[in-house]
């Protein structure tokens, strides 16, 4: 990967930049745009710098800043057996693409913008511009607060917004992949292989062959701490892997890391930004953040159990405008327990080794307390939708004996319902 600029690096770069942002701005506004001084966003030496640049002379319709996101190194083709390559392909291809395809795809709904508007890429240069949200709210920081009903307010628009986006890109899989191609995005060299290649080109995850390698992962974990699998675990564990694999109606588009801070709560309303690894894939590894809770952030406490359901609801009253087979009882309850299972034993089999001995902290949380909240939360949903309760069961067993190993505290709720009876 390269390294971090240097100060006399960024200086060039702020510098330069703005002359490609300009003349993308123009082309997609219809007139011209002059922009001011960029402040590079998060301080210098970022491997991936991320400049606002205020508009001084735009036309009317043109927002007062845009971002403009650089990825130095960046190569249009390349060798797909350079990883470093790849990677940054695969980043950049993403969050253009992700950009252009939801701002297109919601807007073609008539729904108000779930995401930044994107004006544009540039190969050449290895960036790409869209629309400033702002310094403001984000879930994140409401959660952490002192404020239980601005709180919930915000976890339920943050809901809407994710059943709104898989029901404004359902069913247009074959849309996206032809935008990528139009972009010119993930060509790798004649020489990629047609695996990497898929994946480059498409931006399309494999996530049933990482889930095998997890749940591998997690049968050796089990063993390790005396927990004896049922024989139906294995039976329970393909069920999984097929929905991965072939998601039927819930093929949507999603961002892959929708965590509470890659957003901001504008006007009631969440807006989504940080495409680098968006996506189609289940849908329904998104909807699960609630439950899960919330399996690739730092910023992890236990939501009040009320507010699940509630979450869940709002999230499936939008989902199905775009999907009618979610207004099925079992349908729906079914892939929520498929998420959480995929999540519980994923997020256990990246850190279960590490913490056995030692316990370590990550965000406002350690590890082992979400390791023992996910647990119990899977075991609950397999018992509340009677599916996959092979994995319910064994995730129970597992739960009880680390929480006999351990001298764990009790994941607290988010500070903002701890005082209140929500």
């Amino acid at each position: 990967m390269p390294s971090a600029l240097s100060a006399d690096d960024t200086a060039q770069l702020l510098a330069t930049v703005s002359v490609v942002a300009e003349r993308l701005l123009t082309e997609a506004l219809g007139g011209r745009v002059r922009l001011g001084q960029g402040q590079l966003l998060g301080g210098a030496g970022r491997r991936k710098p991320t400049i606002r640049y205020p508009l001084l002379d735009a036309p009317n319709q043109a927002p007062p800043s845009v971002i403009v996101k650089c990825v130095p190194g960046y190569r249009q083709h390349f060798d797909a057996t350079d990883s470093d390559a790849a990677s940054l392909a695969r980043g950049f291809g993403n969050e253009w693409a992700g950009l252009h395809f939801l701002d297109g795809a919601v807007r073609a709904s008539g729904q108000p913008p779930l995401s930044p508007r994107c004006f544009g890429g540039d190969h050449a240069a290895g960036l790409v511009v869209f629309e400033d949200l702002g310094d403001g709210e984000c879930l994140a920081d409401l959660l952490q607060g002192n404020d239980p009903t601005r709180a919930e307010t915000c976890l339920l628009a943050y809901a809407a917004t994710l059943g709104r986006m898989h029901a404004a890109t359902i069913g247009r899989g074959r849309e996206y992949r032809s935008l990528r191609h139009a972009l010119g995005i993930g060509s790798g060299s004649p020489s990629t292989g047609p695996t990497s290649g898929e994946f480059i080109d498409t931006g399309w995850i494999n996530e049933e062959t990482d889930w095998q390698k997890d749940s591998e992962e997690f049968r050796n974990c089990c063993a390790g701490v005396g927990v004896e699998l049922p024989a139906a675990f294995a039976g329970s564990v393909r069920e999984v892997a097929t929905a991965l694999n072939r998601p039927g109606p819930f093929l949507a588009f999603t961002p892959r890391d929708s965590c509470p801070d890659n957003h901001r709560f504008i006007d009631g309303q969440v807006r989504l930004f940080d495409f680098e690894g968006s996506t189609f894939r289940h849908a329904f590894l998104d909807a699960a953040y609630a439950r899960a809770p919330f399996p690739t952030c730092w910023c992890v406490n236990r939501l009040p159990e009320v507010l699940v359901p509630r979450f869940e609801a709002t999230y499936r009253t939008e989902l199905v405008k775009g999907c009618p087979e979610a207004a099925d009882d079992t349908i729906f309850g079914q892939a929520l327990v498929t998420a959480c299972a995929f999540w519980t034993i994923t997020t256990i089999a990246w850190s279960l080794p590490r913490v056995l001995d030692e316990d370590s902290n990550w965000g406002i949380a350690t590890v082992r307390q979400r390791v023992l909240l996910r647990l119990e939360t899977l075991a609950a949903a397999t018992e509340l939708f009677g599916y996959l309760e092979p994995l319910g069961a064994v995730a129970r067993q597992l739960r009880s004996g680390l929480g006999t190993l351990w001298p764990v505290d009790e994941m607290p709720l988010y500070p903002a319902f701890r005082a209140s009876d929500c």
